[in-house]
């Protein structure tokens, strides 16, 4: 999956350890913006046993958005 270049943006900034705002419109692909930079933090970057990220959603039908896009 191509990631758009505000993604590809705010991945670099936490790779650098910067904090960033990303806002942009519904259903742009945000949510890719922390989730790499998280997926990463926990598989490569700290093994460490503890707590990364808490994520609330408001809704089920976002969770079930997300958890779509994360399969692919």
């Amino acid at each position: 999956m191509p990631l758009y270049k505000y993604q590809r943006e705010a991945i670099k900034k936490t790779h650098e350890y910067l904090l960033y705002v990303v806002t942009i419109g519904i259903g742009s692909g945000k949510s890719l913006s922390y989730l790499i930079p998280l997926f990463y933090s926990i598989l490569i970057r700290d093994r460490a046993p503890k707590v990364t990220a808490i994520i609330l959603y408001p809704m089920n039908a976002l969770v079930n958005s997300q958890y779509s896009i994360l399969k692919k």
